[in-house]
């Protein structure tokens, strides 16, 4: 096979046959076939997500007691971001409400709602669709890294939560939260 370059197209010699292939015409065409997926498809971890507190594993360095019910709904708004707001009841009664946003592709956690917080900064880095890790720091030190991953059929949400309490100690929670709606 020989190749001779023109300006518009390439003429390819097979088996002593010439024919003009349009490279980039092709090309084209390829990278929009490529490309037909929506480019903002929604990332797996977007939807509402219920804490299944049996399967769970919960750490007393970060709560006294497992909260009695949770319930996570992510969404996509305005400005290519992502808003989480959890609600809930803990044991004793009392209401849980959490509310941030962060850009879709990751960054620096803009608090909404969510009493507790002060002196805090949280990270959301993507790894990929439905991988996240979320990193708190207190001050300029990393105290919690929080592992986010939905499974490849989309029903669990499994995070992985590791940290230092305001002691120092080191200590583990695994959360597991169902999909109740996308």
């Amino acid at each position: 096979m020989r190749l001779e370059t023109s300006r518009l197209y390439e003429i390819v010699t097979v088996s002593g046959v010439r024919f003009r292939a349009w490279f980039s015409a092709a090309i084209s065409l390829l990278a929009v076939l490529a490309g037909a997926a929506p480019a903002n498809a929604a990332d797996p971890i977007v939807g509402a997500w219920k804490l299944n507190v049996a399967e769970s594993t919960f750490s007393t360095a970060m709560q006294d007691v497992p909260p009695k019910e949770l319930t996570e709904v992510i969404r996509e708004i305005e400005g290519d971001r992502i808003e989480l707001a959890q609600h809930g009841i803990q044991e004793d009664g009392a209401l849980v409400t959490f509310r941030i946003s962060y850009a879709a592709q990751g960054g620096i956690v803009t608090i909404i709602d969510a009493g507790g917080t002060e002196g805090l900064t949280f990270v959301e880095t993507l790894v990929s669709p439905g991988n996240w890790y979320a990193t708190t720091l207190r001050g300029a030190k990393q105290v919690i890294v929080r592992h986010k991953v939905v499974s490849a059929d989309g029903r669990t949400k499994r995070e992985t939560v590791h940290g230092t309490d305001e002691y120092g100690r080191l200590f583990e929670q695994i959360e597991i939260y169902e999909r109740i709606r996308q």
